[in-house]
C-alpha cells in the first residue's frame, strides 16, 4: 500500500529532479552557461490577472525554474494595461522573456520554460 508520506517523499524527490535538471540544461543543450552575461539580464514576465486561478498554477511552474537560474519574475496583471488586456487577455496566462520576442501561452510545461530560457537575447 502506498502511504501519504510516501507520495509526499515522491513528490518532493521529483521537484528536486526538476530543479537538478533544470540546473544541468545548459550544458544539455550544448549551450552557454546561464550565468554567462549573455543571460544574466533575463527577466520572465507572466502575464495574467489576480482572479485567474491557471495564472496561480503557471506561477507555481515557473518561479522555481527562473529562480533555481537567479532570474527574475515579474507578475503583471493585464487588467490592470490596456494594452497589454488587448494583446493577451484572452491568452492568459502568457509567459514571456522581456529581452527576446518569444512567448509560451497556457497550457506550458517545465520543457517549454526551459525552451524559453534558452533562447538566445535578441
Amino acid at each position: 500500500a502506498i502511504s501519504e508520506g510516501s507520495v509526499a517523499a515522491a513528490a518532493g524527490a521529483s521537484k528536486r529532479r526538476s530543479l537538478v535538471r533544470g540546473s544541468i540544461i545548459a550544458a544539455s543543450y550544448g549551450r552557454p552557461p546561464l550565468r554567462s552575461p549573455r543571460f544574466m539580464t533575463a527577466i520572465f514576465e507572466l502575464l495574467g490577472t489576480s482572479a485567474c486561478t491557471l495564472c496561480t498554477e503557471a506561477e507555481a511552474l515557473v518561479r522555481p525554474i527562473v529562480e533555481a537560474f537567479g532570474w527574475s519574475l515579474v507578475i503583471l496583471d493585464v487588467a490592470e494595461d490596456e494594452d497589454l488586456y488587448e494583446r493577451f487577455g484572452m491568452r492568459i496566462p502568457v509567459l514571456r522573456r522581456s529581452d527576446v520576442a518569444e512567448a509560451l501561452c497556457w497550457p506550458f510545461c517545465a520543457r517549454d520554460v526551459e525552451a524559453l530560457a534558452m533562447v538566445p537575447h535578441g
